[in-house]
């Protein structure tokens, strides 16, 4: 069976070696990628863009309750933050099929690196080739 990843990128770790024996789920390789570090960037960025129109909802939502502005501003503010939420789901989904994951705010902050994992990704056991 040959394997190959979905991404280029540099391999960090290869802990399978040719003719290893290997079931469905288990790490193959590492591997550092620029595409999954712009992916993740992408992420990040929906995230904040979701914070921005979730508080932009919620200032509308008190002053539609004070009917002080007009419903379709209202409105606006809506479809703005559920917009933001389904691309914040759309870069996450991404992410995850490169084979990175959304990090936790903390790690988040600062310079790191971007990787991604290769799976076997068969049902049954084989071997590594």
């Amino acid at each position: 069976m040959r394997v190959s990843p979905r991404i280029d990128g540099r391999i960090l770790s290869a802990p399978a070696k040719l003719g290893d024996k290997v079931r469905a789920g288990q790490i193959l390789a590492t591997l550092d990628s620029v595409e999954v570090g712009e992916t993740h960037a992408a992420w990040t960025q929906a995230q904040a863009e979701l914070g921005i129109a979730d508080a932009d909802f919620k200032r509308a939502e008190s002053l539609n309750a004070e009917e002080i502005i007009p419903r379709k501003d209202f409105l606006r503010a809506q479809a703005d933050r559920d917009k933001a939420a389904a691309a914040v789901r759309n870069a996450a989904d991404r992410l995850r099929l490169l084979g990175g994951a959304p990090a936790p705010a903390a790690q988040r902050l600062g310079l790191r690196r971007h990787r991604a994992l290769c799976r076997h990704g068969d049902r049954e056991e084989g071997h590594a080739g």
